[in-house]
């Protein structure tokens, strides 16, 4: 939830766009798909939008940065 908030709210594409995906394909992921899965899709994304280097949506990627290392350090 917290990293699909961040998303929404970014200048940034969202995931599905990232990937080339429809809404509808998006959609049938995120319903046949366990959440790990989700929050893969999210990092892998996130990959992407830091290969870019670009300065808008900067703050985002570094927000998202900063919450997947809190997300990794609990679940390790």
């Amino acid at each position: 939830m917290v990293a699909h908030h961040i998303i929404v709210r970014s200048p940034l594409p969202l995931p599905y766009e990232t990937h080339g995906w429809s809404r509808a394909e998006y959609v049938r992921f995120a319903q046949t798909h366990a959440s790990g899965d989700a929050l893969a899709l999210v990092w892998a994304t996130l990959a992407q939008w830091q290969a870019r280097e670009e300065k808008e949506g900067e703050e985002y990627v570094r927000l998202l940065l900063e919450w997947k290392r809190q997300v990794e350090a609990t679940t390790t």
